[in-house]
C-alpha cells in the first residue's frame, strides 16, 4: 500500500468539521465544508482509479497514531456521507429558520459528519475508536436539543447507556486484536487475519465483541427502542441518524469481514439476531399510526436484514443494501410531511379484488424472474450461492408485488408498467451486486463457498421470508383482518419489548 501526502485532505477536512463544531465562533462557517466534502469524495474516486488503496501515517508508533487510508470500500461510504450530509445541512438551514440555536445545530451536524468520515477513513484502531466515540457524543448533543421534552430526554438517556456499552465492547475487540497482532495498523491486521484462516480463542472473542458492538449500534432487538424514540428530535436528526449513523454497525462488520469469517459462531450470532430483528421490524412498522415511528421500525427491519446478510457472508450485498437504504431513508424522513398528505387522501378507494388473476400473475412473474436468473447464470456470469438465495428472495417479493397489482384489478397498462419495473429491478439487482462486488473485492473476501451451517442458515432465511411473502399474498382477506384485529394493538406497541427495556434500564428515572 502506497504512502502519500496526497491524502492530507482526507485528514484535514474532517478535522476542520470537528473543530468547527467544537469552537462556537466558527459555527457559522461550516456550510462551506459541506461542499468541500463532495469535492473530497470525487478526489478520492480519482485517486483510486489506478491504485486500489492508499494510506498516510503521521506520528505513529506500533501502528497507533494519526493514520488514514482510502480504498474502494470506504470511498463508497465517504461519497454517501458527503451527499447526505450536504442535503441534511441545507434542509436544516430552512427547517430551523428563526431558531436562535440554528448555528449550533448545524455545526453539531458538521461535527457528526466529520467524525463519521474519520471513522470510515481510519487507518488504525486508535483513530477508529476515538472517532467512533466522538460520533456518539456529538449525536448526544442533538438528542438533547429539545431537552424540555420528556421523551427526548428518555431517548437520550437510553442512547447514552447503549452507546457506552458499545464503546466498551468495541474497545475489548480492538484490544484483543492489538494483543494478538502486536500492531494497531488495520492493513497489517487484515493481511494477517487472511493468512491465519483459523480462529484462536482470542480472535473468536474479538469477533464476538465486534458483533456485539454492531448489534448495539444498529438497533437490533432488543436494543432498538432508542431508535424509535429519537423521533422526538428535529427531523434532520432522524434523517441523519437513520440514513448515516446507524450504518456504522454494519460497516464495522464489513470492514472487519476477515475477522468475522474466521469465527463461524460469530456469523451465526449475526444471522440469528439479524433475521429476528428483520421479521420483528417488518411486522411492527405496518401498524404504526405515526409516520416517523413507521419509518423508524422500517429502519430496524432494514438494519436487521443488513446484519443478516453479513452473517451469511454476503458483504457486497450488505453494502449495496446499506447504501440504497441510506438514500431512501434520508428522503423518506425529509419528505415525511408529504407522506402524511398522501395517506390521508379522501379520494382513495378500495378496489374490487380478483384473486385468480393475482395467483396467475404471481406464478408467471416468478417463472419469468427465475428464467432471467438462469440465463444470467448460464450465459453471462456464475452467481455465488449466497447471492442466488438473495436473488430468489427478491424475485419472490417482486412476484408478490405484481400479484397484488393484478388482484387489485388495475388496468392492463398499470400492471404492465409494474411488471416491467419488476424485471428492471431484478436485472438492476444483478448489475449493482456485480458492480459492488468488483468495487470491494480487493478489500473484503466474501464467502464464495460457505460452510454447511451457513448454507443451511441462508436456505432457512429464504424459506421463512418466502413463506411470509406468499402467505401475505394469498391468505384470504377475512383471515388477515381477524389476525390484524387480534394482534394490531400488540404490534402497534412493538410487542412491549421497548417498555421492558425502559424498565430494566431505569430510563424513566429523572
Amino acid at each position: 500500500m502506497a504512502n502519500s501526502f496526497l491524502l492530507l485532505p482526507f485528514l484535514i477536512i474532517p478535522a476542520l468539521q470537528v473543530l468547527g463544531a467544537l469552537i462556537p465562533r466558527f459555527h457559522h462557517r461550516v456550510h462551506q465544508l459541506n461542499f468541500l466534502n463532495l469535492m473530497l469524495s470525487l478526489y478520492g474516486i480519482i485517486l483510486l482509479t489506478s491504485i486500489p488503496s492508499m494510506s498516510l501515517d503521521i506520528f505513529t508508533f506500533e501502528g497507533l497514531g494519526i493514520s488514514v487510508r482510502i480504498d474502494r470500500l470506504n470511498v463508497v461510504l465517504l461519497t454517501m456521507i458527503s451527499i447526505i450530509g450536504l442535503v441534511v445541512s441545507r434542509f436544516s438551514n430552512s427547517y430551523l429558520d428563526g431558531n436562535p440555536r440554528k448555528s449550533y445545530f448545524i455545526a453539531t451536524i458538521s461535527g457528526i459528519i466529520g467524525s463519521v468520515q474519520l471513522f470510515v477513513l481510519s487507518g488504525n484502531i486508535a483513530l477508529l475508536f476515538l472517532s467512533w466515540v466522538a460520533t456518539s457524543l456529538f449525536l448526544q448533543k442533538l438528542l438533547h436539543f429539545h431537552s424540555e421534552r420528556e421523551k427526548a430526554r428518555l431517548a437520550a438517556r437510553k442512547k447514552f447507556i447503549l452507546a457506552r456499552l458499545g464503546d466498551f465492547t468495541l474497545l475489548c475487540s480492538l484490544s484483543m486484536l492489538f494483543y494478538t497482532f502486536k500492531t494497531g495498523d488495520l492493513n497489517t491486521i487484515f493481511k494477517q487475519l487472511q493468512e491465519t484462516g483459523t480462529a484462536s480463542g482470542t480472535l473468536t472473542a474479538a469477533a464476538i465483541f465486534l458483533a456485539a458492538t454492531a448489534i448495539l449500534k444498529s438497533a437490533q432487538m432488543p436494543f432498538h427502542g432508542w431508535l424509535i424514540e429519537v423521533t422526538e428530535s428535529p427531523t434532520p436528526v432522524s434523517a441523519l441518524l437513520h440514513a448515516g449513523l446507524i450504518n456504522s454497525g454494519p460497516y464495522l462488520i464489513i470492514r472487519f469481514a476477515a475477522l468475522i469469517q474466521v469465527s463461524e459462531s460469530t456469523q451465526l450470532v449475526l444471522f440469528t439476531v439479524g433475521i429476528i430483528t428483520a421479521l420483528f421490524g417488518s411486522f411492527v412498522f405496518i401498524y404504526q399510526p405515526a409516520v416517523k415511528n413507521s419509518l423508524a421500525y422500517s429502519s430496524v427491519a432494514h438494519m436487521g436484514f443488513t446484519i443478516l446478510l453479513c452473517g451469511i457472508g454476503a458483504y457486497s450485498a450488505a453494502l449495496l443494501h446499506l447504501t440504497a437504504h441510506s438514500f431512501y431513508k434520508a428522503h423518506a424522513f425529509l419528505s415525511s410531511g408529504s407522506e402524511v398528505e398522501r395517506m390521508t387522501d379522501p379520494f382513495s378507494q378500495t378496489p374490487k379484488k380478483n384473486h385468480l388473476a393475482g395467483a396467475f400473475g404471481f406464478i408467471i412473474s416468478f417463472i419469468l424472474g427465475m428464467s432471467i436468473g438462469y440465463l444470467i447464470e448460464t450465459y453471462l456470469i456464475p452467481i455465488p450461492f449466497v447471492f442466488s438465495v438473495l436473488y430468489i428472495l427478491v424475485c419472490t417479493a417482486i412476484s408478490s408485488m405484481i400479484s397484488k397489482s393484478l388482484t387489485a384489478g388495475n388496468l392492463p397498462g398499470a400492471w404492465l408498467r409494474i411488471t416491467s419495473l419488476g424485471i428492471l429491478s431484478l436485472v438492476s439487482l444483478v448489475g449493482f451486486e456485480l458492480l459492488f462486488h468488483q468495487l470491494v473485492s480487493s478489500q473484503i473476501s466474501e464467502l464464495s463457498n460457505p460452510s454447511g451451517v451457513i448454507r443451511y442458515a441462508a436456505i432457512g432465511m429464504l424459506t421463512i421470508f418466502s413463506i411470509l411473502i406468499v402467505s401475505r399474498t394469498f391468505i384470504s382477506s377475512y383471515f388477515l383482518q381477524m389476525l390484524r384485529y387480534k394482534l394490531s394493538v400488540h404490534l402497534m406497541n412493538g410487542l412491549y419489548l421497548n417498555l421492558l427495556i425502559n424498565n430494566l434500564m431505569g430510563a424513566h428515572k429523572k
